[in-house]
């Protein structure tokens, strides 16, 4: 009975103004909001690489030779294209090498000659060059500029048409890288 309204008010604004005050801070805030959108980009990027994984695009005449280059790998102990029974065609001739075969090797051995965990290999290397373009960027160019550009490679469609194939490009970038 012996507070005003103008004394009831502030009790119940002054705990909201104490706690928004640190959030609302321009430099903290702006480091939140930067990286909630980098974690919204990397999450868009996983998105877009899992998206119709097995369908888009179909397997490609490529794809299938470096499957069956690494599934020799694993079965015979030699990368290679069996083109008889008894012959197999060395690896040489091929543009793909140990840096993806291996890995594809180990994929094969682990879970099978099958189309879905080849490509999540192919996932696991587009999100690493994702990634990996961000720190180099944000290294030479600073934080905002990295984001910038995360998010321009993040929405590079033939990142995801191309890059899901078990072929060489999208590790290629990311070695180079």
């Amino acid at each position: 009975s012996k507070m005003s309204g103008k004394i009831v008010v502030e009790g119940i604004l002054s705990p909201w103004r104490i706690a928004t005050r640190k959030t609302f801070n321009r430099p903290y805030f702006t480091k939140v909001l930067r990286r909630a959108f980098l974690a919204f980009i990397i999450i868009c990027t996983l998105l877009f690489s899992l998206f119709r994984l097995t369908e888009s695009p179909p397997v490609w005449y490529d794809e299938g030779i470096y499957i069956q280059n690494a599934t020799n790998l694993v079965q015979n102990g030699m990368t290679g294209v069996r083109i008889s029974p008894d012959t197999i065609y060395h690896v040489s001739k091929f543009s793909v090498g140990f840096p993806v075969i291996y890995p594809l090797a180990g994929v094969i051995g682990i879970f099978g000659a099958d189309i879905l965990p080849e490509r999540l290999l192919m996932v696991l290397f587009i999100m690493g060059l994702v990634i990996s373009a961000y720190i180099l960027m944000k290294k030479l160019s600073g934080s905002g500029l990295a984001s910038i550009s995360l998010a321009l490679l993040a929405t590079f469609p033939p990142l995801y048409g191309n890059g899901k194939s078990v072929l060489g490009e999208t590790p290629g970038l990311l070695f180079v890288l």
